[in-house]
């Protein structure tokens, strides 16, 4: 039978992975390196042994040798155990990831000891990185985050990060990462966050993933919009999570928000002589059109603050009866006071100098583009337009239109329109013609509903 001594260098030999021991003393060197290492490294102990340096130290890849130096270096201050990743490159070149964990001790002589165990690690790193370079190289930002009420991140990728536009933390500077971490309501724009939340409900309760286009805020205050998923995961730990992944969509949902606003614009220059945009979130306004006049040259596509701009042109062109009417209407937009929920655009007649210097009539409308602008249109109201309308104040919707269809040369239609759908109500003779279509076969479309795409 062997004794005690045989089985122990054996099984420090044989059985723990690459094990070394060292003498964390000035200077420091390996003093015992078992056959393990030796196989694990292809070094002979011969050419890792020495009592006047560190022969171990040079087979750590250059790039990890620092933060070696210093995890043996903390080895040294006290008796402790301690762990390090680290690589290391093979007599045959190949490049080696190890788990080096160092248990420090005093010998009998008052010596300090290190005693230390390898585990080979390659593989697991490897895999790892895999799946790094794929997270970190695909064009999709991916999230992690919990199933609370107010759910906290717990991993946000690179591509994610980039999208956010999430700058590197600096000394005095708010850590915006650790905000949102804490927090992933506060990526989401205050309007969505309901719509945001009813789908995380939707999502948690169904175990079933959606998708759809939402915007976030990103960190420089612009806004990122993203088409994504969300979807109901349990994790390693076996905690329910949610997971997102997001494709930016901003420029393209930038280039389909300019398209639908020059068709829009477009549509408004055919009816109204002017039109102003209004950015509360800037509080400017420029002129967008105006018809080459000369009173709104200096706004053509040029912001201005608003209250002096609007100021300006109230005291240059609007007549004194009526300027204390329109600056109150001015006033009530610039405090959002003007748009009621469920009421029609908020409207305004007043008279003013036209561009040939005779004072007419115009009417006035805000038509809200989104959040923060909105469109402000006018047009010179015709005289007998003017008594038509005094006339009929108080008929019905329907015969309104009738009457009034007969003061424009380009014709009139109405049209209801529901989710998805649009049901034609009203056209004008012309109108009808130009599609193709008598009255009386435009009368069974009324009660047709047709998808608006």
């Amino acid at each position: 039978m062997k004794n005690k001594l045989t089985i122990t260098e054996d099984v420090l030999n044989q059985n723990i992975s690459g094990f070394h021991q060292y003498i964390l003393e000035d200077p420091v060197h390996v003093c015992f390196v078992s056959q393990n290492l030796c196989h694990m490294t292809g070094f002979t102990a011969e050419e890792l042994l020495s009592e006047g340096e560190d022969l171990y130290a040079p087979l750590v890849h250059p790039l990890d040798r620092q933060q070696y130096i210093q995890f043996i270096y903390k080895c040294k201050t006290k008796e402790q155990t301690d762990t390090l990743q680290y690589r290391l490159i093979k007599k045959d070149g190949t490049v080696l990831y190890v788990s080096d964990t160092v248990t420090s001790k005093r010998l009998a002589d008052g010596t300090l000891a290190g005693y230390s165990v390898l585990t080979d690690i390659t593989n697991l790193k490897k895999e790892n990185n895999n799946l790094r370079f794929l997270n970190e190289t695909i064009p999709c930002g991916f999230l992690k985050y919990t199933c609370e009420k107010q759910p906290k991140i717990t991993y946000i990728n690179k591509q994610m990060r980039e999208f956010l536009r999430i700058p590197k933390v600096r000394e005095g500077e708010i850590d915006y990462l650790e905000l949102y971490k804490d927090n992933i309501f506060l990526l989401i724009p205050m309007e969505e966050r309901r719509r945001f939340a009813l789908y995380l409900n939707r999502v948690y309760s169904a175990g079933v993933p959606m998708a759809g286009e939402m915007p976030l805020l990103r960190c420089d205050g612009t806004r990122a919009y993203v088409f994504g998923w969300v979807t109901k995961c349990v994790n390693e730990q076996g905690i329910e999570e949610f997971q997102s992944v997001c494709m930016d969509i901003t420029e393209r949902h930038q280039q389909k928000k300019e398209q639908e606003a020059k068709r829009y614009l477009k549509a408004l220059m055919d009816v109204y002589d002017k039109i102003l945009e209004f950015d509360l979130s800037s509080n400017t306004v420029k002129c967008l059109y105006g018809q080459n006049s000369p009173m709104f040259k200096w706004l053509e596509n040029i912001p201005m603050q608003m209250e002096d701009a609007t100021e300006k042109w109230i005291t240059g062109t609007v007549v004194e009866e009526d300027r204390a009417g329109i600056r109150a209407f001015f006033k009530a937009f610039s405090q959002e006071k003007l748009y009621q929920s469920d009421e029609k655009p908020p409207q305004i007649s007043y008279r003013a100098l036209s561009s040939n210097g005779e004072i007419k009539r115009y009417s006035g409308i805000f038509l809200k583009a989104d959040n923060s602008v909105s469109l402000y249109c006018c047009r010179c109201v015709s005289d007998q337009e003017e008594a038509e309308a005094l006339r009929s104040e108080n008929v019905s919707l329907k015969e309104n239109m009738q009457e009034l269809v007969l003061n424009f040369k380009e014709g009139i239609a109405a049209f209801e329109v529901t989710k998805e759908y649009v049901k034609p109500l009203y056209a004008s003779e012309n109108v009808c013609e130009y599609f193709g279509f008598t009255k009386e076969e435009w009368l069974p479309l009324m009660h047709k509903n047709t998808r608006i795409k």
